[in-house]
Order: C-alpha cells, then structure tokens, then sequence
C-alpha cells in the first residue's frame, strides 16, 4: 500500500511525500515510473487530520508526537498555574491533554503496551 501526502512538518515546494508501506521489510518502491522531483520517500508521513504513519506502522512516531505535545501544554500550563485556580487548571488540563490524547487514538487499537505506555 502507498500512501500520499502533503507533508504540514517539512513542507516541499509541492507538498507531496510518499511513505511505502509494507510487512515485508525487503519489498521496496520502483520509482524508475515515478519523477523524483515531484515525490520524494520518506520514512514517515501525517496525514490531514495529524496523524503520524510510519512505513512500519508501529505508529510509534505518533506516538512520540502526541507525548511531545501533551508535555508541551504541561510545561505552558506550569508557567501560569499560581495565576489560576484549582478549578480553572484542572478545566484547562483537560481541555489540552486529555482532549489531545482522546483525539484520533482509534488509530493505536491493538498496538503493544510498550508502545503506548507513553501515553498512560
């Protein structure tokens, strides 16, 4: 299965990378028919709605994506607590984590636990 997509975390001038993908890891893409200019392989593609695949499908880059960003909002949130209340940071801990978690994670079903232990 191929799949492409405009890359939004390093945009080409045209916007299209392609991510083969396959179980067997010696199957490899002909590109002698495709024009190297206009796609290009990457090892892993986010599709629209932001989900991260890689060309094993371990989903383990989105993954990563998800924990990076969720401690991002941590960190931010840290900054302004003493500013809020207990009430308005629990509001806003959910609004931004638990949301963020929550969001496409359909895509991990029946992923192993040491892959998304990151996320407990």
């Amino acid at each position: 299965m191929v799949c492409l997509k405009a890359s939004p975390t390093q945009p080409r001038e045209d916007g299209t990378d392609m991510v083969w993908i396959t179980h067997k890891p010696e199957d490899h893409v002909d590109t002698g028919c495709m024009d190297s200019s206009t796609i290009q392989h990457v090892d892993a593609v986010c599709d629209l709605i932001g989900v991260t695949f890689d060309s094993a499908l371990t989903m383990q880059r989105h993954v990563n994506t998800v924990t990076r960003a969720c401690f991002h909002h941590i960190r931010r949130l840290k900054q302004i607590r003493r500013l809020l209340g207990k009430d308005v940071a629990a509001g806003l801990v959910s609004a931004f984590i638990l949301s963020r978690l929550d969001y496409c994670n359909a895509v991990l079903a029946g992923l192993p636990k040491s892959t998304i232990a990151p996320l407990q």
